[in-house]
């Protein structure tokens, strides 16, 4: 070791404090202090995989499935492929779309995104500028910018440098919307749901899925999943004439279904007799009976004739509300400015079951306009716009 010659000024000391303790609130530097950093965590969003699982009454559309897949599956590498399935409200496009997403999950490490974009809403669909945020959120952590352009910018730039990932937009109104938030780079998909047609798409070499309502087969198994095939057999009458009635929609017969499970001891008959006045007033007052919303709207009716005074009254001031998710505390401050409500009310408000904890948001959508409701097979005044959550 070499010493240090006499007079020699010593070398400047380097001195690193690192405080890694959360539990230290104030620290204080002795002596000369110099260049200071800052180094926040950097939080890396997990991969999203934002589908809803499928559900175990899952019926039908396995034609439609192995088609589009097959589609799918022969896409090129180097494109963005988008497919679109069309149809009415009520027919069951996003849950199809769904479950042709999770079959094909494994080729798509980079995720799933879920996007509803609104396309029907009587307020107008959702922002360009919103819906890229909530995009880039997902999967980019930091702040982003704030102009639509350079979000796009952004978002185009973060999914090129992504495994590939697809896409579920869902409530599209038109072309431009799927446009906007198509991802950069290569080898992911997007899948579109539309109430209409959608052709400005054919020249980018999108396929079109028109869906059609479950035959008769499909719409009796079912019914027999979610209500049982022993009831569904002991009333194979009136399980015919419910099946005409809803015409096979499945949002439809969803509603049905949920009076009738509501009301075990009840006999289908009691469902489709009710269903039926419904259908015979909308005949009487509509201009097209038969058009599926119209169908829908008569199940929908039904379904709320069928709630109890309590639950039909929260279910009335929830359709006033001028938001698109409604949770337990919400429901509870719009049935009287408090938080107290009786389970009966919230359980049955509405016609799929509100989940009563705090911690799921289920999504709500308005389906139909203002109009005049029957109230015991009579037309009464103009009543708000009713709610069903969305995803049919």
């Amino acid at each position: 070791m070499t010493e240090q010659a006499p007079g020699t000024p010593l070398p400047p000391a380097v001195v690193t404090n690192t405080v890694g303790n959360a539990a230290v609130h104030t620290s204080v530097q002795a002596g000369t202090v110099g260049a200071v950093h800052f180094h926040q965590p950097r939080h890396e969003p997990p991969v999203p995989r934002q589908l809803r699982p499928v559900a175990p009454a899952w019926t039908d559309r396995e034609r439609e499935q192995d088609q589009l897949t097959r589609w799918i599956e022969t896409q090129p590498e180097y494109a963005v492929p988008i497919a679109v399935l069309t149809g009415p409200a009520g027919i069951g496009k996003t849950a199809l779309a769904e479950r042709i997403l999770h079959g094909l999950s494994g080729r798509y490490p980079g995720g799933q995104l879920h996007v509803d974009l609104r396309g029907q809403n009587p307020d107008g669909p959702a922002r360009p500028g919103e819906v890229l945020g909530r995009m880039l959120r997902s999967i980019l952590p930091g702040p982003l910018p704030a102009g639509v352009e350079e979000l796009a910018a952004w978002w185009r730039s973060a999914t090129a440098a992504r495994p590939p990932m697809c896409l579920l937009l869902d409530g599209v109104s038109d072309a431009a919307q799927i446009h906007r938030l198509l991802p950069g780079g290569s080898g992911h998909l997007v899948v579109a749901t539309s109430r209409i047609p959608l052709p400005e798409l054919a020249r980018h070499g999108a396929a079109t899925l028109a869906l059609s309502p479950l035959d008769h087969v499909a719409a009796r198994s079912y019914l027999a999943r979610c209500l049982g095939p022993d009831r569904v057999q002991r009333e194979t009458e009136a399980v015919t004439e419910l099946i005409g009635l809803t015409a096979g929609l499945p949002l439809a017969l969803a509603l049905s279904i949920t009076q009738l499970a509501r009301h075990p001891d009840r006999p289908l008959r009691a469902a489709v007799r009710a269903l039926s006045e419904r259908r015979r007033w909308a005949a009487s007052t509509s201009p097209a009976p038969d058009l599926p919303g119209a169908i829908v709207t008569s199940a929908l009716d039904a379904a709320y004739a069928d709630l109890s005074r309590p639950a039909a009254r929260l279910y009335r001031k929830l359709a006033q509300l001028p938001v698109e998710s409604v949770d337990g505390s919400l429901a509870a401050a719009s049935w009287s400015g408090t938080a107290t409500i009786p389970c009966a009310a919230l359980s049955g408000a509405t016609p799929v079951p509100l989940s009563r904890t705090p911690e799921t948001t289920p999504r709500w959508r308005s389906w139909t306009e203002r109009r005049p409701r029957p109230v015991g097979g009579r037309p009464t005044g103009t009543w708000p716009r009713p709610l069903l959550p969305s995803g049919c």
